[in-house]
């Protein structure tokens, strides 16, 4: 049953500003401080509302609560949004990936990526021109059932999307490196050789700008830094400054405390994620291919009190599953008190019955901690459905 709450961000004076929020009693209350809808409706009647969910969760099922069960007209919803039923994804809607010479609006569920190639010598504004073409054909010709790149795909359904979605999440594709060797990682591969590391910040700022004036960026569009380990790449500094100005997630394996990502931190609108994805010294070096769990783990307290961060699992049947494992983590994640607790999978399989139970204790656990979880978009709607009951019932 959906639950919606009601809270008063104390950085507005005049007027204030009700947020509403989607908070599931299996999510925990982690630092919201909330009240029942007619209790805040009563003591601010005529507030703007901001509706805090990802549009591409829970945003719609909010804004019709709101219009429907409340009566609040549209006018007094900040972020009100035109929704349409049709076939889509979050990728496909709110996920873009820029290189130098081609982008790419998918996360390669099934193989086939749906890839715009830039011819040489455009300027920023005809590529993403010829991104929006594109990404607004291959949305038609999967509503008409004409086949496409992306057919067959697990993560279309068709639902109430956005009619103009914006982006949430921009990801800058770069030469970088890494110092761990993961055995499940696909980008290894592709890591530059030294020497290839340059970062052309004036090309991926005037990419962005180019995205801001076609109204494709709003304010909770997010930079994504992934690929590689941004702690050890030698234009860390300059790649940090460069997005400064927008909300940015960065992942680190956090082998390495790097100064210019603590300052980065220190400055704000920042998220660090690193995914540990063990609880033991064994299992990391097994998993990470180099023994330096007990360093992650001293520059994640030191990075910690800085800003939030979040810790992420990546379950692997048969690796990191177990028992011991789990409540390791979890301990690690009860001295850190991380913004979330990020359970996540290994996309090339699907989860098992035995590891959908081993992942709901760790959220079970997450609950009784007071730590807010979140379930990663690598987990298919089917497996998150049947996880969500196995939740439920280990919260009973």
């Amino acid at each position: 049953m959906l639950e919606i709450f009601l809270k008063v961000s104390k950085k507005f004076m005049a007027p204030r500003c009700v947020f509403a929020i989607y908070l599931p009693k299996m999510s925990g209350g982690g630092d919201y401080h909330v009240l029942p809808p007619s209790v805040m409706l009563a003591e601010y009647p005529d507030a703007p509302i901001v509706i805090t969910a990802s549009p591409f969760m829970n945003k719609h099922k909010i804004q019709v609560y709101l219009m429907e069960n409340l009566g609040i007209p549209k006018k007094r919803i900040v972020n009100y949004g035109v929704y349409v039923k049709k076939i889509s994804c979050y990728y496909l809607d709110h996920f873009l990936l820029i290189g130098k010479d081609s982008c790419d609006c998918c996360c390669n569920f099934h193989g086939a990526v749906p890839v715009v190639n830039f011819e040489k010598g455009g300027n920023p504004q005809q590529k993403i021109a010829k991104y929006i073409d594109f990404r607004n054909n291959l949305k038609k010709a999967l509503n008409n059932g004409e086949p496409c790149v992306c057919s067959g795909c697990a993560k279309l359904k068709l639902g109430w999307h956005l009619e103009s979605p914006p982006l949430e999440t921009i990801f800058p594709v770069f030469n970088s490196i890494c110092n761990l060797r993961c055995f499940n990682c696909v980008e290894a591969s592709k890591l530059a050789k030294k020497g290839l590391l340059e970062f052309d910040a004036d090309y991926f700022t005037s990419m962005v700008q180019a995205l801001r004036d076609e109204g494709l960026i709003c304010v909770g569009t997010k930079i994504d830094i992934g690929r590689g380990e941004i702690s050890i790449h030698p234009e860390r500094k300059k790649i940090l400054e460069c997005f400064e100005n927008m909300f940015t997630k960065i992942h680190s394996n956090c082998v390495v405390y790097d100064d210019h990502l603590a300052q980065r931190l220190k400055h704000g609108k920042c998220v660090l994620t690193c995914s540990v994805d063990a609880g033991t010294r064994e299992t990391y070096t097994k998993i990470k291919g180099a023994d330096r769990f007990d360093s992650v783990c001293e520059n994640l307290k030191r990075y910690s009190q800085l800003a939030k961060i979040k810790l992420k699992y990546i379950f692997f049947e048969g690796q990191n599953d177990d028992n011991k494992n789990i409540h390791a983590f979890m301990c690690l994640a009860s001295k850190l008190k991380p913004a979330a607790v990020i359970v996540s999978k290994d996309r090339s399989v699907c989860l098992s019955d035995y590891a959908l139970k081993q992942m709901s204790k760790m959220i079970v656990e997450a609950n009784k901690l007071g730590i807010i979880y979140e379930i990663d978009g690598d987990i298919f709607d089917d497996e998150k459905k049947q996880l969500e009951c196995l939740i439920k019932e280990g919260l009973l």
